[in-house]
């Protein structure tokens, strides 16, 4: 499947958490999503600086809502892809959490506790990556059909 083939593709679903996605669709969606932050950062700081944060986050939620809903999607369907669950995109979460709730997030301070939290982010979202790199399931899996395999009761009717 080509590039713009794998975007209409999963345009018609991005909003749905069910189904799998292969590795290569998931790095398609980061590389737009990359692409896509370059150009609207600044173009929210000079919203931010013209006319306060609560406008600036006004005017672009109703970009970047959708756009997250697509990033979280995406994962769920690799997740599935490889077998698992997509719950398990939330494990960076819990030390992340806890970064948050704190007012200091600089994970380099010498605060010991902090420091911690900030490593057990990374290795967490390092794992999670670790998962994610992972060839998808050869064949149907609980989460559906391979999306790699050739449908081959179409290839027959076609070839009848």
């Amino acid at each position: 499947m080509n590039f713009i083939n794998s975007i209409k593709t999963f345009l018609k679903k991005y909003a749905t958490f069910s189904g799998r996605a292969p590795l290569s669709e998931f790095w398609k969606w980061w590389a737009i999503f990359f692409v896509f932050n370059i150009i609207l950062n600044p173009i929210g700081e000079i919203i931010e600086e013209k006319t306060g944060t609560l406008l600036m986050m006004l005017i672009l939620s109703p970009i970047t809502l959708p756009t997250l809903a697509i990033m979280i999607s995406i994962w769920v369907k690799r997740l599935h892809d490889i077998g698992i669950s997509g719950w398990w995109m939330l494990l960076p979460f819990a030390p992340i959490t806890a970064l948050i709730i704190d007012n200091n997030v600089d994970i380099f301070s010498h605060n010991t506790a902090e420091t911690i939290k900030g490593l057990i982010t990374i290795y967490y979202l390092a794992i999670l990556i670790m998962i994610i790199g992972r060839k998808g399931t050869k064949g149907d899996n609980k989460f559906g059909k391979d999306p790699l395999q050739k449908n081959t009761q179409n290839d027959k009717i076609l070839t009848e």
